[in-house]
């Protein structure tokens, strides 16, 4: 019985983050994109590179300098390393 109490209490714990983990994703798809419906939230966050092919679309094409291209770059190139290092 106590078991069953402690799983039902981290499923609820879990369905919480995973809502959380969601709301924020939106948060930050409607700084980039403030017009994007909850259809196109979905959508973004569904596809293949989500959240982050969105980001790099708004900052390589959105005529930012030259500084914020190299350091999004760079951070794009660690991120990378760390994947190959966590893979092998």
């Amino acid at each position: 019985r106590k078991f069953m109490e402690v799983m039902k209490d981290y499923q609820a714990a879990q369905q919480q983050v995973k809502a959380d983990l969601r709301k924020k994703a939106a948060r930050q798809i409607r700084i980039v994109r403030p017009d994007a419906t909850d259809e196109d939230i979905v959508q973004i966050m569904q596809s293949e590179g989500g959240r982050h092919a969105l980001y790099e679309q708004a900052i390589l094409s959105g005529g930012l300098n030259d500084r914020i291209k190299t350091t999004y770059e760079t951070v794009v190139g660690k991120y990378n390393d760390v994947m190959n290092l966590e893979r092998s």
